[in-house]
C-alpha cells in the first residue's frame, strides 16, 4: 500500500515544497513530486504547477488510474495523443469504454481515416481535434456525433464533406483551413449554433447562398481561396463581428453587408476590388479595415524621406525580440547604429502584402510613427527601423487587452494621468500625419501603440494600412478614431484614479455613429484642454 507524506526541505535556492511517496515498510522515497507556485496575471491568483520526472510518469502508467487520479494527472474523459506518430485511429476509441470520453486530441499525427465504429462509440464527444493529419475523407455517418461542440479538421487532405455534418446542431466552432475543399453544400445552413467558421486556404470559388442563414455566426475566415464574390445575401449574418476575405479574387462588396451592424473587423486586402462603398466605412463598430493591394486603394508611391534599399549583408543581426504570424522582429546593428529589423516570413501576410507595408512605412516621417531607415528585398524582405524604447501597450506587464472589441479592464501596472495624456497626444499627432498623407492605419488599437516607461508613444505595425483618395478622408479617418478610442479606453481602465474627462473623450471616439465622432483635430484640442485641467 502507498501513502503520501508531505514534507518541507531546508530552504535552498530554487527549492519548492515536495510530496514524498514511499512504501509502508521503508522510509526511502520512491519519487518526489515538486510543486511550484506562480502568479497568473490574467486571474490574479496563484497556480500550483506540478513537474513530474519522466521516470515518475512511467511509474504512474504501471500503477494505473488510482495514483494518477490522486495526483490529478489522469482524466478519464480526456483522451490526448497529439504528436505521437500515430498512423491509424486509436483502437481504444472504438471500444465501449469510449462512450464517456468528452475530449479527443489527436493533432499532428498521420491518421488517414476515422472508423465508423469510433463514431458510434464516442456518443459523449464534445471536442475533437484531428488537425495536421492525413485525412482524405470523413465517414458518412459522422453526423451521429450529436454532442460535438468543437471540431478541428484543419490541415488535412479533405476534398468534400459528408452531408451528415449538417446534423451537428450543437457545433460551435468548425475549422477546415488548409484542406482541398472546392465547394460547400447548402447543408452548412443547418449548423445553427455555429459561432466560428474557418475555411482559410482551400480551393473555394464560391460560398453557398445558404451560408447567410447562419445569423449567429461571429467569425468567418475565407481568406486564401479563389472566391470571385461574397454571397449577395451576406447581410443575413447579423451577428458577424470578424470577416477575413483577404487573398481572393473578389471584385465587389455586396450592398447587403450594411446589415452586418456588428462588424468590427473586415479584411479584404489583395483582391480585385475597384471600389469600396463609403457605407462600409460608416458601419457603426468598424475599427479594423484593410484593402491594401486592391485597385480601390491608391498606390503607395509617395517620396521616401531618406529611406534607402540595402542588402541583408549590411545588417549585423542580433537576438529575436518578437515573433509574429508573418514576421520576426530582431535587434540589429546597421552603420554602427542600433536598429530594429522586421523580417517577413512570406511576401503575403494575414492582412496584406509585405511590399505594401514596407512602402507605407517608408513614406512616414513623424516622431510618433516608427521611423523606417532602410528596406531589404533579397534574400528576404525586411524593414529596418529606428529603435524605440517601448513595448506594445496591450502586452505591457504581461497583460493583453481585447484586440478588437474594446478594453477589458484587466489589472496591470497603474498609469498616471500625465502619462496617459502624453501617450494619447503622441498617438493623435501621429495619426494626423498619417491621414495628411491620405493613409488609413486600419488597425489603430492598443497593440499598435508602443509605449515607453515615461508615457511616450509611437504608432507601429502598418500591415493593414492603405492609401485612399483625398475626398475619402471623412470615411476612413473615423475608422482610426474608433480604434484610437479602444486604445485610450484601455489606458483609462488602468489609471490611478477615475479620469472622467479622458474617459468621456474615449467614449466619444467609440460612438456608433461615425459622423458624430470627433475628428483628429478636435481630439487634439480636447487633449490640450484636458492637460490644463479643463473638463471637456
Amino acid at each position: 500500500m502507498f501513502f503520501f507524506q508531505h514534507s518541507y526541505r531546508r530552504p535552498q535556492r530554487r527549492s519548492f515544497p515536495s510530496s514524498r511517496c514511499s512504501l509502508e515498510s521503508t522510509d526511502e522515497p520512491i519519487f518526489t513530486v515538486r510543486t511550484r507556485t506562480s502568479f497568473d496575471g490574467g486571474n490574479g491568483g496563484p497556480i500550483r504547477r506540478r513537474s513530474l520526472h519522466k521516470g515518475v510518469k512511467n511509474l504512474l502508467s504501471i500503477l494505473g488510474k488510482e495514483v494518477g487520479t490522486l495526483l490529478g494527472t489522469y482524466n478519464a474523459s480526456d483522451y490526448r495523443r497529439e504528436g505521437k506518430e500515430l498512423h491509424e485511429f486509436p483502437q481504444e476509441l472504438c471500444s465501449e469504454q469510449a462512450s464517456s470520453i468528452i475530449t479527443v486530441q489527436l493533432s499532428h499525427n498521420h491518421i488517414p481515416n476515422i472508423p465508423s465504429l469510433a463514431v458510434e462509440r464516442l456518443v459523449s464527444l464534445r471536442v475533437l481535434d484531428l488537425s495536421n493529419n492525413e485525412l482524405t475523407r470523413i465517414p458518412e455517418d459522422f453526423g451521429k456525433l450529436h454532442s460535438l461542440v468543437q471540431l478541428d479538421l484543419s490541415y488535412n487532405h479533405l476534398t468534400i464533406l459528408p452531408d451528415s455534418i449538417s446534423s451537428l446542431r450543437f457545433l460551435h466552432t468548425l475549422s477546415l483551413r488548409g484542406n482541398q475543399l472546392s465547394e460547400l453544400s447548402n447543408g452548412i445552413a443547418h449548423l445553427t449554433a455555429l459561432r466560428k467558421l474557418d475555411l482559410k486556404s482551400n480551393f473555394l470559388r464560391e460560398l453557398p447562398a445558404s451560408i447567410a442563414q447562419l445569423d449567429g455566426l461571429v467569425e468567418l475566415d475565407v481568406s486564401q481561396n479563389s472566391l470571385v464574390e461574397l454571397p449577395k445575401n451576406i447581410g443575413g449574418m447579423t451577428s458577424l463581428v470578424r470577416l477575413n476575405a483577404c487573398f481572393n479574387q473578389i471584385s465587389r462588396i455586396p450592398e447587403s453587408i450594411m446589415n452586418c451592424q456588428q462588424l468590427v473587423v473586415i479584411k479584404l486586402a489583395v483582391n480585385n476590388l475597384t471600389h469600396v462603398p463609403h457605407e462600409v466605412g460608416y458601419l457603426p463598430r468598424l475599427s479594423w479595415f484593410s484593402m491594401s493591394s486592391c485597385p480601390a486603394a491608391l498606390p503607395a508611391d509617395l517620396p521616401r524621406p531618406q529611406v534607402v534599399d540595402i542588402p541583408m549583408s549590411e545588417l549585423k543581426m542580433g537576438r529575436v525580440l518578437r515573433t509574429g504570424v508573418n514576421s520576426t522582429i530582431h535587434s540589429a546593428k546597421w552603420q554602427d547604429e542600433q536598429v530594429v529589423v522586421k523580417v517577413f516570413k512570406e511576401v503575403a501576410g494575414p492582412s496584406g502584402s509585405a511590399k505594401d507595408e514596407m512602402m507605407i512605412s517608408a513614406i512616414l516621417d513623424h516622431p510618433a510613427c516608427t521611423r523606417a531607415l532602410a528596406t531589404v528585398t533579397e534574400p528576404q524582405m525586411a524593414l529596418v527601423m529606428k529603435e524605440f524604447p517601448g513595448k506594445p501597450f496591450e502586452e505591457r506587464d504581461g497583460h493583453r487587452q481585447d484586440r478588437v472589441l474594446g478594453a477589458t479592464g484587466m489589472p496591470g501596472k497603474p498609469i498616471q494621468r500625465e502619462a496617459i495624456i502624453h501617450a494619447a497626444n503622441c498617438v493623435v499627432s501621429g495619426l494626423r500625419h498619417i491621414h495628411s498623407l491620405g493613409i488609413c492605419h486600419g488597425d489603430m488599437h492598443a497593440h499598435s501603440v508602443l509605449v515607453d516607461v515615461e508615457g511616450g508613444a509611437s504608432i507601429h505595425d502598418f500591415s493593414t494600412a492603405f492609401r485612399y483618395h483625398p475626398e475619402e478622408r471623412c470615411v476612413w479617418e473615423p475608422v482610426d478614431v474608433r480604434g484610437f478610442g479602444v486604445a485610450l479606453l484601455a489606458m483609462v481602465n488602468r489609471a490611478t484614479e477615475e479620469e472622467e474627462d479622458i474617459r468621456a473623450l474615449a467614449e466619444d471616439c467609440l460612438g456608433v455613429n461615425p459622423m458624430e465622432r470627433p475628428d483628429l483635430e478636435t481630439i487634439a484640442g480636447r487633449l490640450t484642454r484636458i492637460s490644463y485641467g479643463k473638463f471637456v
